[in-house]
């Protein structure tokens, strides 16, 4: 019983020796519940650049050539939805003129006609807009640009005109002298027909008649005209001042033709016809309010400035005094 106990004391031993030579383990603790990590975006594959087609061209300075790019196009893109970015040319070095594109299979034709304005080399670039804002830019293009002239031998260059040779001075002054005289030749011709046209044609002797004769002979014309059943308004007054302003040109030499209506009364009140001042500012006044104002005159009207214009007349005319027979003699005649 003895030998029992020391055996098992010893297996305690070992197993408390055992323990503490093992290192510590840390409780073992659930993870805590976390959202799954976000995956990263994926980038886009880059568009393929374009490549020149063929081999560079040659081109000479300020002499419009042909470049043509072969851009190739991404799935479900046309050639036609390509947009040139015209900010990707060297444009200190170039002017693009125009531009075009045309399907080949998956690729694009692209070409331009440009105008260099550098000599020597220099690059081509070019770069394409596509409708999901992607770019194609293509690989630039060397060229070398060359004078106008290379190749060309002095021999080669001719006048494009004759010599000039110096003016005849004797031509010039035959020349203006023919010409002097045809002109001449011309107004004569043109003188001497005028002059005949007048032969021909002789104006009428003047009206020799008294004044008031000549202006009651007109009045009676006017009246018998059709202007006023024509509703000619107008023209009636036009006329019937033009024989008011006529008689006094001819009976106090007033001269009326360019002279607004203020003026001509300004005119007869400093002239012998100012005795007729009232009369005329109302016979004109009446005959305006016709001509400028268009206003529409009745019968009345009409009646009333004729009788104003015949007063006067005769109150201006020239009395004549018709003798009787015996009259003036002495009266003691045998």
């Amino acid at each position: 019983m003895k030998i029992f106990k020391i055996f098992v004391f010893l297996i305690f031993l070992a197993a408390s020796a055992a323990a503490q030579t093992r290192p510590a383990q840390s409780p073992v603790v659930p993870p805590a519940q976390t959202a799954p990590a976000a995956q990263p975006a994926v980038a886009a594959p880059q568009p393929a650049p374009a490549e020149l087609k063929g081999v560079p061209p040659q081109p000479k300075l300020a002499q419009p050539f042909t470049i043509t790019f072969n851009v190739p196009l991404p799935d479900g893109v046309k050639a036609k939805e390509l947009v040139y970015d015209a900010a990707a040319i060297n444009a200190k070095d170039f002017s693009v003129l125009t531009s075009y594109t045309e399907q080949a299979g998956n690729t694009a034709e692209f070409t331009f006609r440009a105008v260099p304005f550098i000599l020597g080399k220099t690059k081509f670039t070019a770069a394409w807009k596509l409708p999901d804002g992607g770019v194609i830019q293509a690989h630039s293009a060397e060229l070398d640009i060359a004078r106008v002239n290379t190749g060309i031998r002095s021999s080669d260059i001719v006048d494009i005109r004759k010599p000039i040779t110096p003016v005849d001075i004797w031509f010039i002054i035959l020349i203006l002298t023919a010409a002097g005289l045809i002109a001449a030749a011309v107004i004569w011709w043109l003188m001497v027909r005028t002059k005949k046209a007048e032969l021909e044609s002789p104006t009428p002797p003047p009206d020799k008649r008294p004044s008031e004769i000549v202006a009651r002979d007109r009045l009676a014309k006017l009246l018998a005209s059709d202007l006023w059943d024509r509703k000619e308004y107008n023209l009636f007054y036009i006329e019937l001042t033009d024989i008011f302003r006529a008689y006094l040109y001819s009976r106090f030499n007033i001269y009326t033709d360019p002279q607004t209506s203020a003026e001509l009364l300004r005119a007869i009140k400093k002239s012998d016809a100012k005795n007729i001042y009232d009369e005329a500012v109302q016979f004109l006044n009446s005959a305006d309010l016709v001509k400028f104002a268009e206003s529409i005159p009745l019968i009345v009207d009409r009646d009333e400035d004729v009788k104003l214009l015949n007063a006067m007349i005769d109150a201006t005319a020239v009395k004549v005094k018709v003798m009787t027979v015996g009259e003036g003699e002495d009266e003691h005649t045998a």
